[in-house]
C-alpha cells in the first residue's frame, strides 16, 4: 500500500482589530466576501425551508404531517437563523458612534427664549 503524502501550510495568524472602528471597517468587509454571500444565501434558503414546513406543518425531506411540538422546534430554528443572517449588520450598528444628541438631563430651561 502506498502512503500518500500529506502536506501541511502555514495559516495566516489574523488578529481582530481592538477599536470599534477597525472592527466596524472589518465586518463591513466581511460582508463583501464571496464568502459570506455563500452563507447569507444558505440561511436564507433554510430560512424559506422553515417557513414552508411551519405553515404546511409538513417536513419537506419525508413529505409527513408535523406534530405541533415539531413545528414549535421549526420556529425556535427560524428565529435562530432570522438572528443570525443579521449578526454583522447588527455588530457594526452596535459598534458605529450613535450620532443622536444627548438629552440634556437638567429639567430647568436654560434661558429665557426656551420658554416660549
Amino acid at each position: 500500500m502506498k502512503k500518500k503524502k500529506v502536506i501541511v501550510g502555514k495559516v495566516a495568524k489574523v488578529v481582530p482589530s481592538k477599536n470599534a472602528e477597525g472592527q466596524v471597517l472589518e465586518l463591513r468587509a466581511l460582508l463583501m466576501t464571496p464568502g459570506w454571500q455563500i452563507v447569507r444565501k444558505n440561511i436564507s434558503d433554510n430560512i424559506e425551508v422553515l417557513k414552508f414546513q411551519i405553515l404546511r406543518k409538513i417536513d419537506f425531506n419525508t413529505k409527513k404531517e408535523l406534530a405541533d411540538l415539531e413545528v414549535d422546534r421549526l420556529r425556535d430554528q427560524l428565529n435562530f437563523m432570522e438572528d443570525i443572517i443579521d449578526t454583522p449588520e447588527k455588530i457594526i450598528e452596535q459598534l458605529s458612534p450613535n450620532e443622536e444628541m444627548e438629552e440634556d438631563p437638567d429639567p430647568y430651561y436654560k434661558n429665557i427664549k426656551d420658554i416660549k
